[in-house]
């Protein structure tokens, strides 16, 4: 078990297309290594490899870095080859190297304590025929760095892992069970995880099998392989990987079903593959609009119309003729008022007044004037 609970880190792939490698030396390897040495197969099975003098580099965001690769040192009375040396900002930092053949091995690391923040990693390599292997680089990211479509590695000392009590130390840097129905929960975001482990040769060699569910799902079964008898301990063995996930937040359960006199089920790291989360919303963000989830009624039927909808439009056909005869009713009245007012506006005399003269007041003179009375005729001349 480890001392304290260790980082989180991305660990970078060979394959991935933000490491520059530069000279023409540089070709792909796929897993031509992998069963070399006991210290377990090449990250996802690949290397990059160069027999000339070449570099690669690479820009990250973070601390504590790392530099791993495939050792295979050949020493020519004191002349190493291949010779390689790693900068971090230009300055030279450790490097480490073996003369057998081991995957995943060291070979550079950034000193503690190292200064979060933007860096620019070098490794430079001087070859007379010797290849130099390269595997992954892992590091400690920054806090803003975003994890979508990476690899987490996660120790077993990380707390956000809850083991039940059935579980102890191995070897200073893992634990594990040998406890029938020891098991182990962890909550995690990404669509697929691996179990990473050593198989020690000091404990009993035979084989068992644990199990592991997602999100309270059924079993499923994994091989505890044991050791021959005169085996070495092997590590960084994959236990599983589950099947692709759906993206998105998930719990896994491991349950081992050994006992004392099978090989343990152990735990030395967790690799998890994160990415990006669906959208789920296809709605505008700037919306302000209700729900539409939130609108539709109870009573509604997914087999045919809802009855309220229709009662709710049949009494709303009703008052908006009601209201459309009433305003028909309202304007024919005032139409016709407006008419008769218009007719008894034309029956009023105006008076007349041809060519604008100012008309005087008629008088006939009182000799002129004649009585006339009722049924009486007027002289004649």
């Amino acid at each position: 078990m480890s001392v304290g609970p260790a980082p989180r880190k991305v660990v970078v792939d060979d394959t991935d297309s933000s490491i520059n490698y530069v000279g023409d030396g540089w070709f792909q390897d796929h897993g031509s290594t992998d069963n070399s040495g006991n210290f377990g197969p090449t990250y996802q099975h690949t290397l990059h490899g160069t027999k000339s003098n070449a570099s690669l580099s690479y820009s990250f965001s973070g601390s504590n870095i790392q530099v791993y690769g495939t050792t295979a040192i050949h020493n020519n009375s004191g002349v190493l080859d291949p010779w390689f040396e790693c900068f971090i900002d230009g300055i030279r930092i450790d490097n480490s190297s073996f003369t057998f053949v081991e995957n995943n091995w060291v070979l550079c690391q950034a000193p503690k304590p190292f200064t979060d923040g933007k860096h620019e990693l070098t490794v430079n390599i001087t070859s007379a025929g010797t290849t130099f292997w390269f595997d992954d680089i892992q590091y400690v990211p920054s806090p803003d760095v975003p994890l979508d479509t990476t690899t987490i590695l996660i120790d077993d000392s990380d707390p956000a892992i809850v083991y039940d009590n059935q579980w102890q130390a191995l070897g200073g840097t893992s634990r594990m069970t040998t406890k029938t129905g020891g098991s182990m929960t962890f909550n995690f975001t990404g669509k697929s995880i691996s179990w990473v482990a050593f198989i020690p040769t000091e404990l009993p060699h035979t084989s068992s099998s644990a199990t592991y569910s997602i999100d309270g799902g059924p079993p499923s079964t994994f091989i505890l392989n044991g050791l021959s008898p005169q085996s070495i301990t092997i590590y960084n063995q994959i236990f599983f990987t589950t099947p692709d996930l759906t993206p998105g937040p998930h719990n896994i359960t491991v349950t081992n079903r050994g006992s004392g006199s099978t090989t343990p089920l152990a735990i030395d790291y967790l690799l998890v593959t994160n990415a990006s989360m669906p959208n789920t919303s296809n709605r505008d963000p700037s919306s302000t609009g209700s729900d539409p989830s939130q609108s539709s009624s109870p009573a509604q039927n997914n087999s045919g119309a809802p009855i309220g909808a229709i009662v709710g439009g049949v009494v709303g056909g009703l008052v908006l003729t009601a209201v459309l005869l009433g305003l028909l009713f309202f304007w024919r009245r005032r139409r016709r008022q407006d008419n008769d007012l218009a007719d008894r506006h034309a029956e009023q005399v105006q008076p007349f007044n041809p060519g604008g003269a100012i008309l005087e007041p008629f008088y006939v003179s009182p000799q002129q004037t004649t009585q006339v009375s009722p049924m009486r005729q007027a002289p004649l001349a």
